[in-house]
Formats: C-alpha cells, sequence, structure tokens
C-alpha cells in the first residue's frame, strides 16, 4: 500500500488544519485505464467472475436504450447540446465550460462510443496503442475523466460541524443523548447529475478498474474517535462558549472506488436487471463490501486536541433556555439546569442525568473511541 501512494505529495504544511477552523483539503479525479495489469486487479479485488470481453460487449449493446435516456435528460435539464459526431459514436453533446476549467475552446465535450471496445482503446497506454489504429482514430478519446465534468465527492466523513446542532439540542433538553455516528467507512462518489452517475456508474460496472473515482484528503478524523466537550464562561454575555475537541487524525486519508456504491444499483434495479442478466446480483454483492468496491488508505494516526468558539446560533439557543429556565425557576420554584421542571408546553425538560452546568464547567459529550485499522 505504501509504494501505490508513494506519488501523492507531502503536505505536512497542512498537518495543523484539524486544530483550526481551516476545512481540511480535498482532491481528487477519475482515474481511467485498460492496462492489463489494472484490470486483473480489480477482477481480483471485486470478485466477478463473470466480467468477460463478450458479456460486456453485450451488456452495453442492451443498455443502449438507457444511454440515449440519459442524453436527453442531459439536453432537456442540465445544459448540454448536441454536437458533430463520428459515426462510431452513439452520441457526442458540449457545454459551456466553467470558470478556470483548462480547454481548448472554453467548452466541455461528452464523447461516448458505439461500441464498448472504444473505452478500451482510449484506456491504453500510448505504448500500448498498436500502430494499425489510424491517426484519426487516435485523435477520438473517450476517457470519462475531464475533473471540470466529473466531480467526487467524499461520503460519511466526520465533521465537527455536523455535531454542534446535536450537542446544542443536549444542552437544551431536547434530546436526552446524542445519536451514533454512522459506522459506514468514508469513500468517495461522484458529485453531478443523475445522468452523467448513470453512465459513468454504468460503464464501472460493465469493466471494473476501467474507470476508478479516487480521493484524498489532509488532517482527517477517524471516525468512532472524536470526543467533545463543552466549556462554559462565567458570564456567557461576555464571553463566547467554547468546545474542545479530542480525536484521532490521520496526516492524510485516500480513497479509490472501483465499483458504483450498492444504493445506485439498487435504485436502478430494474433496468439493470435486464442489462446485466445474470451479473446484477453478484455486482451488488461486491458493491455491498468496502473490501471489495473501495479501497481506503489511512497514513500518521495521532491524537490532537483543539478548541473552538461554538456557532452564533448555538450560543443564541443557550441564552434563550437560560431566559426560558429562569421564568421557570420563578413561577414553580423548580431548577432547570437540576432535577427536573415541567415547561410552558406541559412536557417535563431536564434531567438529573443530564450533564449540564452553568459556570466555568465542562460538558462531556463523547462517542465511544476505537482505533481503525491502518493502512501499512
Amino acid at each position: 500500500m505504501a509504494k501505490k501512494n508513494k506519488g501523492l505529495k507531502d503536505n505536512s504544511s497542512n498537518n495543523t488544519a484539524a486544530a483550526t477552523n481551516t476545512t481540511p483539503t480535498i482532491d481528487g479525479g477519475v482515474y481511467f485505464s485498460s492496462a492489463d495489469t489494472t484490470l486483473t486487479q480489480a477482477q481480483s479485488t471485486t470478485g466477478l467472475e463473470h466480467i468477460t470481453k463478450p458479456w460486456t460487449r453485450d451488456a452495453w449493446e442492451k443498455a443502449r436504450p438507457w444511454i440515449l435516456e440519459q442524453r436527453q435528460k442531459l439536453e432537456a435539464e442540465h445544459g448540454w447540446t448536441p454536437a458533430p459526431a463520428a459515426r462510431t459514436e452513439l452520441f457526442v453533446l458540449k457545454r459551456n465550460a466553467p470558470q478556470g476549467a483548462m480547454t481548448d475552446d472554453g467548452l466541455l465535450y461528452l464523447r461516448i462510443p458505439k461500441k464498448f471496445v472504444d473505452f478500451m482503446r482510449s484506456g491504453r497506454d500510448q505504448s500500448e496503442v498498436k500502430r494499425r489504429v489510424s491517426a484519426k482514430k487516435k485523435d477520438l478519446s473517450y476517457k470519462l475523466d475531464c475533473p471540470a465534468t466529473w466531480k467526487l465527492k467524499i461520503c460519511n466523513e466526520v465533521s465537527k460541524g455536523d455535531h454542534h446542532d446535536a450537542v446544542s439540542n443536549v444542552l437544551l433538553g431536547l434530546d436526552s443523548t446524542i445519536e451514533e455516528e454512522d459506522q459506514q467507512q468514508p469513500n468517495v462518489q461522484l458529485d453531478v447529475a443523475e445522468p452523467l452517475e448513470n453512465i459513468m456508474y454504468l460503464t464501472m460496472t460493465l469493466q471494473p478498474g476501467l474507470a476508478r473515482l479516487h480521493a484524498q484528503k489532509m488532517d482527517a478524523i477517524q471516525r468512532g474517535t472524536l470526543i467533545k466537550e463543552i466549556k462554559f464562561p462565567d458570564d456567557i454575555t461576555a464571553e463566547v462558549p467554547t468546545m474542545r475537541y479530542r480525536a484521532l487524525v490521520a496526516e492524510f486519508e485516500s480513497y479509490t472506488r472501483t465499483l458504483p456504491p450498492s444504493w445506485w444499483l439498487i435504485r436502478n434495479a430494474i433496468m439493470l436487471r435486464t442489462i446485466l442478466g445474470e451479473g446484477y446480483e453478484p455486482t451488488l454483492a461486491a458493491a455491498e463490501e468496502q473490501e471489495r468496491s473501495v479501497t481506503r488508505f489511512v497514513k500518521n494516526i495521532a491524537e490532537r486536541v483543539w478548541e473552538e468558539a461554538l456557532p452564533q446560533n448555538v450560543v443564541n439557543q443557550i441564552l434563550a433556555e437560560r431566559e426560558w429556565g429562569d421564568a421557570d425557576t420563578a413561577v414553580d420554584g423548580g431548577s432547570t439546569y437540576g432535577g427536573s421542571s415541567t415547561g410552558h408546553n406541559g412536557k417535563r425538560r431536564g434531567s438529573t442525568t443530564k450533564k449540564r452546568r452553568r459556570h466555568g464547567s465542562f460538558a462531556s459529550i463523547s462517542t465511544a473511541v476505537s482505533v481503525p485499522a491502518v493502512g501499512a
């Protein structure tokens, strides 16, 4: 695994990002390659023995009506327009490139071939291209790897900001506990319009390894290790409460997806059963296993502690609750922060089991700490 990531740049200067209010950096793209070693490795990882050249060719033919349906949606709903196509192409679409995109003519192109083998030819290394292929043929590339078109996102990642609302609800007595974090491992997925998503994920399904989604980010908080503590000052109106964090943080974490996510196969089950035939069930089974669909690599995990001011909306909620609690105390003779009391809506609020204090103390809201497996 270490050899695989040897080429990644060293961003050690960003190691302190988790200790500040800086958003972790995320980088990624699409690896598009039909090299024999890449496809062999992908087949070994996924364990899908039904993937053969004849099967892929036939499945692509069956998928043609559905692919053309995606074209219609891109034109009607997403700003793509038709462009001249060669006789070997199913269709070609174009649209204005976003600002900052590096293109020759200011346009993005989506080229889809009639035959799947043209995807395979485009994925070859130049040294592997046979001389008998004409120069004109070489100029037509069907690589689905333009970063301006194929945007990605990291899913199920730990984010400090996601916990603020849950923490404030506990402090306000609205919830007795914080919901447990989703234990699914972080992974990379497409962040594009559904028709583009369907085209890319289908290509990945018909030939695992041909198009692989990859992403990495610096200062990745490891799931299940984040502990939070809230400190209230003596005068909350003069000093902002702070949140102290403690977590295991990786210097960087990377993900490479070989198969589509299982939810995509389930969402399009009716059409995919027709296209994949008996290959649908084993593909779904492989996509549901993280080890067979996504490769995750983690480097240099260490414990870090940092502190941040609570967002103003959370502070406002706390102030409002304290005013409400003072009113309850005056009317009922009860205590909002100890024992239990009855609010204006008749419901019981507050509990002796809640760790909520008024002055200079920490309210500890934590998750179970576990050390995840680390890549070699």
